[in-house]
């Protein structure tokens, strides 16, 4: 049956993920420079900075594997993730960045990770409205406003009818409530929706935890392994035209 709706996953589906190592150093060059203006210019070394926030990012990384064997996970709050990474800087600067925690989460999110739209994503969410179905972004983010300003460059505003980024949410996918509140608010019920993304550890296992009429996993470089549950997708597509191909076919 035809989907009333489909709800898509981000990276990896509408967009491709590149990781930038060389950006960390430009994170640390930010992060220097708020500490200057809160009169902690020499409060830490440029290398020191740069060495914490890839502790952090990994530390995230980890939390976000563990999280996925949560029931309901929760998104870690801005200001968390900057606990991870200046734990043990002096009380000042760890204070200041507390001040700036959204921003730096933006910049963190944009300059170490960069995912550009898919070529034919503007085309196919058009061609998908054109068909009556309703769209939703579900998307697990540090920073929705990252994802937000590459979505603006990219000619994706205004394709999507709702978007859901984790971090505004405070929770995260499998969480099924969710991907429920993103079905709900395109007005659509969870049978009649499709889910499509990229992991099975995330997307696929939230898919079956929510009741979504059918969950179906894009090929991607960023795709995890089985889930140690067997939780397997309905239907695997490469591309966004043959998800288009799929719904034409139902």
């Amino acid at each position: 049956m035809k989907p009333a709706a489909i709800l898509l996953d981000y990276g990896g589906v509408i967009a491709d993920v590149q990781r930038d190592d060389g950006g960390y150093l430009l994170i640390a060059a930010e992060v220097e420079r708020r500490l200057a203006e809160h009169g902690l210019a020499n409060a830490l070394s440029r290398d020191e900075i740069e060495a914490d926030v890839r502790a952090g990012v990994a530390a995230y990384e980890a939390w976000k594997r563990a999280q996925s064997r949560r029931m309901r996970p929760r998104e870690m709050r801005h200001r968390e993730f900057w606990e991870l990474v200046a734990a043990d800087w002096p009380a000042a600067a760890r204070r200041a960045v507390m001040i700036h925690a959204v921003e730096l989460c933006a910049c963190v999110d944009s300059t170490i990770l960069h995912r550009p739209a898919k070529t034919d994503a503007a085309e196919v969410l058009q061609a998908l409205r054109a068909r009556g179905i309703r769209l939703a972004l579900v998307c697990n983010a540090l920073s929705a406003e990252a994802a937000r300003r590459q979505m603006r460059r990219d000619g994706l505003t205004g394709l999507l009818d709702a978007e859901w980024f984790s971090d505004e949410v405070g929770i995260r996918k499998p969480n099924p409530e969710f991907l429920l509140l993103a079905a709900a608010s395109v007005g659509v019920a969870p049978e009649a929706c499709w889910l499509v993304g990229d992991t099975y550890d995330r997307d696929i296992l939230g898919a079956r935890r929510a009741g979504l009429g059918k969950a179906i996993l894009m090929g991607s470089p960023k795709g995890s392994e089985l889930h140690p549950r067997a939780v397997v997708e309905d239907v695997r597509v490469n591309s966004l035209r043959e998800l288009l191909l799929l719904v034409d076919r139902e």
